[in-house]
């Protein structure tokens, strides 16, 4: 990975989440976009300048409560 550096010689680090497939109901949206936000605690807990992601799954996403009162799977052990 590229290094980025901001002002004086400070790094920028990113981590990124995302889900793909394809949207049958509407609600698929709202949830596709929970389980990319769980992808991406996924990827923070895994360390610095991570990105993962995986196809979406209406039954996992279910199980996510969406206001972070879960523990979301980037922070199961």
């Amino acid at each position: 990975m590229r290094e980025v550096t901001y002002g004086e010689g400070q790094r920028i680090h990113f981590s990124g989440g995302y889900v793909y497939g394809v949207p049958q109901l509407q609600s698929d949206l709202r949830l596709m976009i929970r389980q990319a936000d769980d992808s991406l605690y996924c990827a923070k807990h895994a360390g610095k300048d991570r990105v993962q992601g995986t196809e979406y799954n209406r039954s996992y996403a279910e199980g996510l409560d969406s206001d972070g009162g879960t523990i979301r799977a980037g922070d199961r052990r």
